[in-house]
């Protein structure tokens, strides 16, 4: 059965994880995806172990541990040690899937295009080791379409193809925009291998002539994209939810973004309330 997740602080007062399965208990929300954020900044397999205790108590489950990092710089090979130590916490954590990130740029420096094959060569690396030693612990890896080196339809097909390991995919309703792609085309291209969704929208304005303001993003042609509440930007979210129907999936919904508006709490009530609404009407 398909059910709402919580993923990113909804609330900019939470610093514990011990306090964000309180904050999912008391809003009926029974799985939390973590990140490398809060007490979980590095991978502390004694937070974990605690952590864990502490949600089977509220009756919160961890249906996937996330790693924001990047793997394809000079010195990764610390990073790629230190995404192996989350498999040991997701392990701890009962999580079935280990979610990291393969480059962390959301700008396309030139240096980035005119290297593109090195860089995404060393993510094919990162990505194989790391997906053998989470093997050995029962967990499989899965990746989302983020960045630029590993986005758009075209660029996750080859990387499918070439990474020879059966990794998962995660579906990210507003990772597409930053190439100027849809996540309704995403879902059914890559559908026998989605395993989890992060939902989030964005406000998408031409970028013109104009600079981006401080919170936005720019995205491959050079459109600026803002972070907004379910359902109010460019996402067609519905589109992307029906598309999840038509794959039969029954994974979770981890609502991603940073708080939005002065009444965080107020925002994600609503976010939850959006997602709730088009989990009955679509899933």
């Amino acid at each position: 059965m398909t059910e709402f997740c919580l993923y990113a602080p909804p609330v900019s007062s939470l610093s514990t994880y011990k306090e964000m399965v309180d904050y999912a208990a008391s809003h009926g929300i029974r799985k939390l995806e973590t990140l490398n954020i809060l007490d979980l900044s590095t991978p502390d397999l004694q937070v974990a172990k605690e952590l864990k205790a502490y949600a089977d108590a509220k009756g919160i489950t961890f249906p996937c541990v996330s790693v924001g990092i990047s793997l394809v710089d000079d010195d990764r090979k610390i990073a790629i040690e230190t995404v192996k130590q989350y498999a040991d916490v997701a392990k701890i954590l009962g999580s079935p899937f280990l979610h990291h990130t393969i480059a962390l740029n959301f700008a396309e420096p030139q240096f980035i295009v005119d290297n593109f094959e090195l860089f995404y060569q060393r993510g094919l690396e990162a990505v194989r080791e790391i997906f053998d030693y989470a093997a050995t612990l029962g967990i499989r890896t899965v990746y989302e379409d983020q960045g630029f080196l590993f986005n758009g339809r075209k660029t996750f097909t080859r990387f499918l193809n070439e990474v020879d390991r059966n990794v998962g995919v995660v579906a990210d309703f507003g990772n597409i925009q930053f190439v100027d792609e849809d996540v309704e085309d995403f879902i059914p291209a890559f559908s026998d291998r989605i395993v989890h969704v992060h939902v989030k929208d964005y406000i998408v304005t031409p970028g013109g002539s104009r600079n981006p303001h401080p919170d936005e993003y720019t995205s491959r042609g050079g459109n600026y994209l803002k972070g907004c509440l379910i359902g109010t930007g460019n996402v067609n979210t519905g589109a992307a939810f029906a598309a999840l129907r038509a794959i039969g999936y029954k994974g979770a919904l981890a609502l991603e973004g940073d708080p939005i508006g002065p009444d965080e709490e107020a925002s994600f009530c609503k976010n939850m309330e959006t997602i709730s609404r088009y989990i009955k009407t679509y899933l």
